[in-house]
C-alpha cells in the first residue's frame, strides 16, 4: 500500500483559480491522499469558490480565516492536521500535471531517510495558463539539459534560488524537526532551503509535473515592492543564521554572493536599515571589494530618481544574476 500525501493548498484572494488549482488535486491517481484547504482572509471571492468546491470534494479539512495571518502561520496550522507521510504546499494560483504525484510518491519511496524533499521540472504559465518557458530548459525529450544540484545542497541554496517551490514534496518529518515554516518571516522558501538542507538531501526528479503561473496578483509579485520591508527584513534573517553555519570556503562564497546581490535589491526598493545589515554582514564574511565603497542607498533619493535608475538596476542585476548561477 502507497503511503499517504498531504496535500495543502493555501488561498489568499485567488478566487481566478483556486478551482483549478483544486480539479488538478483530484484528478491525480495511483496515489492515496488527503487535501487541506487555507484560505488565509482573502478579500475577493475565493472563500465561496472553495464553499462551492467543498460540495463537490471530500476535502478532509477547510480552514477559512476571518483575519489575515501570513502564508508561514497559515501552513504550520494545516501541518498539524496532516496524516501523510509526504507534505505538498499547493499556492491556489498553480496546479498539478496529469499523473504529477503518483511520480513524486514513486520516486520519493526508493530515497533513503536522509532526504528531506524532492523538487522537479514545472511549467511556467500565464494568467491563461498558456506555456511561456519551462523552470528548467530541456530538451527534445523534456529533460532538463543543465545539471540540478541534487544531494548535499546547502552551499547551492546559498548561492541561487533554483527549486521550484510548487514542485517541492517533503517528508512530514522532516518538516516537523525543523517545527515547519519560521512563522517570524514574511515568506517561507529561502529559510526552509537554507535550514532544511542542513539537515537532509534534496534530491531532484527530472519530470515536468506541476504548472506554476505567473501573474499580476501573485503572492511572489507582491514581496518586492517599496512598501514590503519585510521581505528583506526576512532574508536578512536567514542570510545572519545561514553564516553562523557555514562550514567550507565554498559555503562563504556561496553567501558572499548571496549577500551582495541581496544587498543591492535592498537598496533598490529602499529598505534601508536591511541594506546597513547586508553591508555589515559583508563585512564580518572579510569582504574587501568595491560594493563596500558603493552608496547603496543612491537608489532611494526620490520616487524620479528611483524610476530614472531603474533600467540600470535591472541590468547590474540580471548581470550578478548570470554570475551566482555559474
Amino acid at each position: 500500500m502507497k503511503p499517504l500525501l498531504t496535500v495543502i493548498c493555501l488561498c489568499y484572494n485567488q478566487e481566478k483559480y483556486v478551482e483549478e488549482a483544486i480539479r488538478s488535486v483530484y484528478q491525480q491517481s495511483g496515489v492515496t491522499f488527503e487535501c487541506i484547504v487555507v484560505d488565509d482572509c482573502s478579500t475577493d471571492n475565493s472563500q465561496g469558490v472553495i464553499g462551492q468546491l467543498a460540495k463537490e470534494f471530500s476535502f478532509d479539512h477547510v480552514i477559512l480565516h476571518q483575519e489575515n495571518i501570513g502564508n508561514c502561520k497559515s501552513f504550520n496550522e494545516a501541518l498539524v492536521l496532516a496524516k501523510g507521510k509526504y507534505v505538498i504546499d499547493l499556492a491556489a494560483d498553480d496546479y498539478f500535471l496529469k499523473g504529477a504525484f503518483q511520480k513524486q510518491i514513486d520516486f520519493f519511496e526508493k530515497q533513503t531517510t536522509d532526504v528531506g524533499m524532492i523538487f522537479s521540472n514545472a511549467e511556467l504559465v500565464n494568467e491563461q495558463g498558456q506555456l511561456v518557458k519551462y523552470h528548467f530548459s530541456v530538451n527534445q525529450f523534456n529533460k532538463a539539459i543543465d545539471v540540478i544540484p541534487s544531494g548535499s545542497v546547502f552551499a547551492d541554496v546559498l548561492a541561487r534560488y533554483f527549486i521550484c517551490v510548487p514542485t517541492m514534496v517533503m517528508r512530514k518529518s522532516w518538516l516537523i524537526s525543523l517545527n515547519g515554516y519560521n512563522e517570524n518571516l514574511n515568506y517561507e522558501d529561502f529559510d526552509l532551503w537554507v535550514r532544511g538542507s542542513l539537515k537532509s538531501d534534496f534530491i531532484y526528479l527530472d519530470h515536468i509535473l506541476v504548472a506554476k503561473r505567473d501573474h499580476t496578483h501573485s503572492l511572489s509579485k507582491a514581496m518586492f515592492s517599496t512598501n514590503n520591508t519585510n521581505y528583506f527584513d526576512s532574508t536578512l534573517q536567514v542570510c545572519q543564521f545561514a553564516f553562523n553555519n557555514i562550514r567550507s570556503e565554498n559555503e562563504r562564497n556561496a553567501l558572499l554572493e548571496r549577500v551582495k546581490y541581496e544587498g543591492r535589491n535592498a537598496s533598490f526598493y529602499q529598505s534601508n536599515q536591511s541594506v546597513r545589515g547586508f553591508k555589515e554582514l559583508l563585512i564580518k564574511l572579510n569582504y574587501q571589494g568595491r560594493y563596500l565603497k558603493l552608496k547603496w542607498s543612491f537608489f532611494s533619493i526620490g520616487g524620479k530618481f528611483v524610476v530614472s535608475f531603474k533600467r540600470l538596476f535591472v541590468i547590474r542585476y540580471r548581470t550578478l544574476k548570470t554570475c551566482i548561477s555559474k
